[in-house]
């Protein structure tokens, strides 16, 4: 039927918009991760570009969204692919917002003294959460369940960086120049976590999908 058709068609642009939202938000999680090693202003101010371009697309989404529900009022199946195309989009969101919280942490700091090694930690929660993003937006395109357990391992380190971080955050204290920036990175370290928490909970959707299977993090993020 052409009614059908027409909803598949908008389905598949929902989808294409999600991904969309999913690429450009690990592209603002990669250039915030430069901007608050390096200590690269300009980094910094092009992922909250970026992230300002995924509130305009979930904006877009969510009007394409609202108008399939009212014209087609999907069931079953469809409306399983609907729910988790717009809880994905609000994670997309959120991994961005956190992206734009670090490089707002770059600009508020960028006279301040750092310390390596908290940068180094920085640097590999980047380095961790990346691969993550990667994983869990194409587990979308897929339709692929395992990458849940395989994501859900990969955030262990990235949360023992996050509950270790406050060790080098107190060595700074015998720094005063230091302690402030310091303070600042560990609200950093705590983006990176809930980075990492949202490619799991995007991964935790596509089980939704796939199996029907319901499962979801704490959404204390915001």
């Amino acid at each position: 039927m052409e009614i059908r058709r027409h909803f598949h068609d908008d389905l598949a642009e929902l989808e294409r918009q999600v991904l969309e939202m999913g690429s450009k938000a690990r592209d603002a999680v990669t250039l915030a991760t430069r901007a608050i090693v390096d200590g690269e202003e300009e980094a910094a101010r092009a992922a909250l570009a970026e992230k300002a371009e995924v509130d305009d697309l979930a904006l877009e989404f969510e009007r394409l969204w609202l108008q399939t529900m009212a014209l087609q009022t999907p069931v079953a199946v469809d409306l399983r692919t609907m729910s988790v195309l717009q809880s994905v989009s609000h994670s997309a969101v959120r991994i961005a917002a956190q992206a734009g919280n670090i490089s707002r942490i770059v600009l508020d700091t960028i006279d301040m003294p750092r310390d390596d090694s908290i940068v180094a930690q920085l640097k590999e929660m980047g380095a961790l959460t990346d691969p993550m993003l990667r994983l869990a937006f194409e587990a979308i395109e897929r339709r692929d369940p395992e990458v849940h357990a395989q994501l859900d391992e990969m955030d262990d380190p990235v949360d023992a960086i996050s509950r270790n971080m406050y060790r080098a955050v107190v060595r700074s204290a015998e720094e005063p120049d230091q302690l402030d920036w310091a303070t600042r990175a560990l609200i950093a370290s705590r983006a990176y976590e809930r980075i990492g928490d949202r490619s799991v909970s995007v991964a935790e959707q596509v089980v939704f999908l796939v199996s029907g299977q319901i499962g979801g993090i704490d959404d204390d993020d915001e």
